[in-house]
């Protein structure tokens, strides 16, 4: 399953995954990251069986949590490559 992590200013400079992954034992993927000093935002694939327990584990350290059900899918036959897609995709 993919998260999406929201990271507020105030908690960025933390290592918030390094203390889940400590702390669940979940091994993730991270598959996008974009984090600055103000704030951060971070895609991560976690195995479904731990999926639950990280996004607790997050939700505590002050994380806002998505879950990404539906993944942007292109459709070869109708993509014009306008580029659009890139800017909503998760990965």
């Amino acid at each position: 399953m993919k998260l999406m992590l929201h990271v507020a200013p105030g908690i960025v400079r933390q290592p918030l995954i390094a203390s889940v992954i400590l702390e669940t034992k979940a091994l993730v993927n991270i598959e996008r990251a974009s984090i600055d000093a103000v704030s951060g935002e971070i895609v991560l694939e976690v195995p479904v069986e731990k999926n639950q327990e990280v996004m607790d584990a997050f939700k505590r350290r002050g994380v806002k949590v998505v879950l990404l059900e539906n993944p942007v899918i292109r459709d070869e036959n109708e993509c014009v490559h306008c580029g659009g897609c890139v800017s909503i995709c998760p990965t």
